[in-house]
């Protein structure tokens, strides 16, 4: 990219410390990924392995003092709407520019990029993030250009009912299978056959079209 820009990545947790990882592998930087983290070790430690990293000592070091005019914000946190456009609106008042991306995936999905990233905002705000989403951190996205920053949360609180109502159903299935008699491993053999056909992507295209 030409005139890229400094990037810092704050909060090195599991999922921030591979998105960090990837940034830096596959995201082509120029300059040394900026590192934040409440617990100045942890920031360190993963600057010392990534190489082209470097820590910083304070939130303020991050974002250069307390002028933002100019800088861009995005907000992986998962949320609710209300908070996401509570921080949009500060940033988006202090001449900043702010986009939410919730992510969906676990850890493991992190380190093989195969994340699914919703961004939300300004479409030329989420349109500066795009090279850094799939290819790097991401597998793909569901793109929320020119919606309000916080459909993206609000998306992302309804896709975790799509998930956990699906992992309750499972664990029912199983407990059923294994109370009658049946026994969890055919029960098994039937999901791992059955939903390798996208279950829910063919449910929501019938109800949405009215077939």
């Amino acid at each position: 990219m030409d005139d890229q820009p400094q990037l810092a990545y704050i909060g090195m947790g599991r999922m921030g410390q591979a998105m960090a990882k990837n940034l830096v592998e596959k995201g082509n930087l120029d300059k040394p990924l900026i590192l934040f983290n409440r617990t100045r070790s942890r920031a360190d430690e993963t600057s010392q392995e990534l190489k082209h990293a470097t820590a910083a000592d304070t939130i303020a070091d991050v974002i250069l003092a307390h002028d933002i005019t100019g800088k861009h914000f995005v907000d992986c946190s998962s949320v609710l709407p209300h908070i996401t456009d509570q921080i949009a609106r500060k940033v988006l008042e202090a001449g900043a520019e702010f986009v939410a991306m919730p992510v969906f995936g676990d850890p493991s999905m992190v380190v093989s990029g195969s994340l699914i990233c919703v961004p939300a905002g300004a479409v030329s705000s989420v349109a500066r993030i795009k090279p850094y989403t799939v290819g790097v951190v991401a597998e793909a996205i569901v793109d929320l250009s020119s919606e309000a920053p916080s459909k993206a949360t609000l998306l992302k609180v309804i896709g975790n009912v799509i998930i956990l109502t699906t992992i309750e159903t499972v664990a029912e299935t199983h407990v059923f299978a294994e109370k009658t008699g049946l026994g969890t491993t055919h029960m098994q053999s039937l999901i791992m056959t059955l939903f390798l056909r996208p279950l829910h992507a063919i449910y929501t295209r019938k109800m949405t079209s009215g077939d």
